[in-house]
């Protein structure tokens, strides 16, 4: 109740006492309370009015407090957001951590990756569950491997090779470690790893532990075996090729491994016959039982090498004297002395040898090579089925046979080339049937060059199939100027080499020389050696049955020189056999001789052969040859080879 009202209610009280109270007394009291009042009023308006303006300033804080309450809310709440923000980044970390750990976890197992750890100071090696699956070691409690655990579970060669590098890494002069190694996995078994590490060091440099990877690389080594086999090994023999013959000469040569070692240049003599005409199985077979007979005499650390075709090398490293090398290729020799066997056939096969010997022969692979295929050709040239070691005489004769293939290359392009014509006097007729032609290369510092010197060299090279084409059309434009002037019935006999008479052109270009050129096909003959024939009888046959369709005459040289079979003889298409002049000396020599030519011709005459005697060169020889009946002669008796001019002379006498 306020003060105010309290006065009021006094008033009656008031009244009442002024029943007894004077007036002036009453209106005493009376202003006296009205002061009061007033007095009250005023005080409780300025208490009100200091009321309101402390409420006002209270609300004004109030509102300012209100207002940073509300900042400091909001700040609390953008605080709180951050937070979780940053919580649910946490979370999303620790899950992507924990799902990398399980992907690191997977791809280590998936990979056969195992982890180790080596404390330099305590020598324990820590290893984890992989790597000791890797080890072959799960039987160990726990994962601490001591030093001399891990010696026993490497092999001895391997664990050396390890401690090195993990020296070398301690000592900072490598930046990691890496060793691939072998590990026992049971008794005679071992498997292939990879170590890799790398050191944690101090301020100062110094290890204090090491850490890295251990892997399973069996795959991978098979694999790269595999890879080598294919590149390094001949598939058919199983032998090492010529690609790991150039890594063992880069080893032995460049590394300095030996002081002397040899090369042998083997190559199977004849045996590109044997494969046209047994097949190419049949002389895979001959190369593989011919690698076993090399291989029986290989007793050291001797390789063999399968250089391609019918080609082997063997390397002998370590050689103290020739005499050893010699004494290998004389017992190579001696073991292909025995036959081949293949079924039901039976027959023997003979090689050539080249040696060349490091580093007098030669200081480069491919020096030791040319000198060891010197030796070799130069064996190939005399008579095959021998050896050679290589000299420098043999260099000096490779050059100048260098220099003749270069010439004869020229004398090609020049036309360098010239025929003679020796005679062949019917001994019936006493007249000159006919002319061998036989050429002659006339170089332009060296004067005439005897075809003996050349044509070997052109069979070689491959240069006899143009020389041989020549020759076969200047023979035929002279049997046309011939004709030209009258002599229609001379001949002219031509030899063929054995690679023009396995071309396959020789019938095209016969065929062509028919149709171009007007002669009488008749008056050409051609000359095969028997061996030449022989080689492949049916392919012979064929290719003479052609050319005698042509009116071509063919007679067999060199008889009594090859084979000299009758059977042969009865299936070849040839209308003369020439007996070779070697044969004639040797025989009529000696009165046994004289029956033997008698039966020559009496064989050939049987089988409507007419007999050609070579190499005549005595009145004696003419005369025994004319008595039994020899249809001709030819030699030097009669007229050494001459210039055509001079042949025509001849060709228009009687003898």
């Amino acid at each position: 109740m306020t003060k105010l009202a309290i006065f009021f209610q006094s008033i009656p009280f008031a009244i009442s006492l002024s029943k007894n109270v004077s007036f002036g007394t009453v209106l005493f009291f009376c202003a006296l309370i009205v002061i009061i009042a007033s007095a009250i009023i005023c005080l409780q308006s300025k208490k009100k009015h200091k009321l309101e303006k402390e409420y006002k300033k209270a609300k004004g804080s109030l509102e300012e407090s209100m207002i940073e309450l509300e900042s400091a809310n909001l700040q609390l709440i953008a605080s709180e957001e951050e937070l979780h923000r940053q919580f649910l980044e946490i979370q999303e970390q620790k899950e992507k951590l924990r799902l990398s750990k399980e992907r690191y976890k997977l791809a280590i197992e998936g990979a056969e990756v195992g982890i180790w750890e080596y404390d330099v100071a305590e020598k324990k090696v820590y290893t984890s569950k992989k790597g000791k699956e890797i080890l072959g070691r799960q039987d160990i409690e726990g994962n601490i491997l001591t030093p001399k655990q891990i010696k026993e579970i490497v092999l001895d060669g391997d664990f050396e090779e390890l401690i090195e590098k993990y020296c070398r890494h301690i000592d900072n002069k490598t930046d990691t470690i890496e060793a691939r190694i072998r590990i026992r996995v049971q008794k005679d078994k071992y498997a292939w790893v990879n170590v890799r590490g790398k050191a944690l060091r101090d301020e100062s440099g110094r290890a204090l532990r090491l850490a890295g990877s251990i892997t399973n690389i069996n795959k991978e080594i098979l694999a790269e075996a595999k890879i080598k086999k294919l590149a390094y090994y001949d598939a058919l023999t199983n032998l090492p090729n010529r690609a790991y013959f150039n890594l063992i000469m880069e080893e032995y040569i460049n590394e300095s491994k030996y002081e002397k070692f040899a090369i042998i240049l083997i190559d199977l003599d004849n045996f590109k016959s044997i494969n046209d005409s047994m097949g190419h199985s049949f002389g895979d077979e001959i190369i593989d039982k011919a690698a076993k007979k090399i291989e029986k005499h290989l007793v050291n650390n001797e390789l063999l090498i399968r250089f391609g075709g019918d080609e082997f090398v063997i390397v002998v490293p370590g050689v103290k004297t020739n005499k050893e090398i010699k004494q290998m290729a004389e017992d190579i020799l001696a073991e292909f002395e025995m036959p081949f066997y293949n079924e039901d056939l039976t027959f023997h096969i003979t090689l050539s040898m080249g040696i060349a010997t490091y580093p007098y022969d030669g200081e480069k692979s491919e020096e030791l090579l040319k000198h060891a295929d010197m030796a070799l050709y130069d064996v190939k040239v005399n008579g095959k089925n021998a050896y050679k070691m290589f000299s420098f005489e043999l260099d000096e004769q490779f050059n100048q046979r260098i220099n003749m293939e270069r010439d004869l290359r020229k004398a090609i392009e020049n036309n360098e080339f010239e025929l003679y014509y020796q005679p062949k006097l019917d001994l019936k007729m006493e007249r000159v049937y006919g002319f061998e032609a036989l050429i002659r290369w006339i170089h332009p510092e060296k004067g005439i060059i005897s075809p003996l010197d050349f044509i070997p060299l052109a069979e070689e090279t491959g240069l006899i199939i143009p020389i041989g084409e020549w020759v076969i059309r200047d023979v035929v434009e002279q049997l046309k100027k011939w004709n030209s002037s009258g002599l229609y019935n001379m001949t002219i006999a031509l030899n063929l080499s054995p690679k023009q008479f396995k071309g396959v052109y020789l019938l095209e270009l016969f065929n062509s020389i028919k149709e171009d050129q007007q002669i009488d096909m008749s008056r050409l003959e051609v000359e095969i050696t028997e061996s030449t024939a022989l080689e492949n009888i049916d392919s012979a046959i064929f290719i003479l049955e052609e050319l005698k369709k042509l009116g071509v005459k063919v007679a067999l040289d060199d008889f009594g020189t090859g084979y000299s079979s009758l059977n042969y003889l009865t299936q070849l298409p040839i209308d003369y056999i020439k007996i070779d002049k070697q044969f004639i000396n040797d025989t009529i020599k000696q009165k046994s001789g004289e029956a033997i030519i008698k039966s020559v011709i009496e064989l050939a005459h049987a089988c409507n052969f007419k007999v050609i005697a070579e190499g005549v060169e005595t009145a004696s020889q003419m005369e025994f040859l004319g008595k039994e009946n020899c249809d001709m002669v030819q030699g030097y008796y009669i007229s050494e080879p001459l210039p055509v001019d001079r042949a025509i002379e001849l060709a228009v006498m009687k003898y």
